[in-house]
């Protein structure tokens, strides 16, 4: 039997998340997808792999792996937990890659949260960045870091001005 606030559960499931004009936001597969009773929440276990996607476009902004993630349809939020790892726009090597212990996207006001304690590989791999609590604005694919110390290598001859960082959001 199911919990009381479980309606429906999946193995091995993809989701989809939908704006308000039936454009694809998000994809979400897991091991384990439990969706309530409510049709409010969804909630899913065990390599979890979230993607979150540009509406008007539907191209791939960021791809998000966690043990755990949570939908909520009430707040617009998809709230992932555990380790996570989140790649941007999560096509190759070159990806901003940031790992967290949490990430909160709220879907209303367009922003990724990453509370607590960030490290983030720049993308094309040319240094680190640490700190904490990341704040992604997806509409200007701007992000900012507190308390952020930055370690970048700089090639022979390239003098000691830091290498371009470009923004691989954009």
């Amino acid at each position: 039997g199911l919990p009381g606030n479980v309606l429906l559960r999946q193995s091995r499931a993809t989701f989809t998340g939908y704006d308000a004009k039936a454009r694809p936001l998000w994809t979400l597969r897991a091991d384990v997808v439990d969706a309530g009773a409510d049709k409010m929440r969804v909630e899913a276990r065990g390599n979890v792999e979230a993607t979150l996607l540009d509406s008007a476009t539907g191209k791939r902004r960021a791809v998000v792996t966690a043990p755990n993630a949570v939908f909520s349809r009430a707040t617009q939020t998809l709230q992932v937990g555990g380790k996570i790892v989140c790649r941007a726009p999560g096509n190759a090597a070159t990806d901003l890659r940031v790992e967290a212990d949490t990430l909160i996207w709220s879907v209303g006001a367009k922003q990724i949260l990453c509370a607590g304690a960030v490290h983030a590989v720049l993308p094309n791999n040319v240094g680190t960045a640490d700190g904490r609590d990341l704040t992604l604005q997806l509409t200007t694919r701007e992000w900012r870091m507190q308390s952020v110390r930055v370690s970048v290598a700089l090639k022979p001859g390239q003098g000691d001005a830091p290498p371009v960082l470009a923004n691989p959001l954009k």
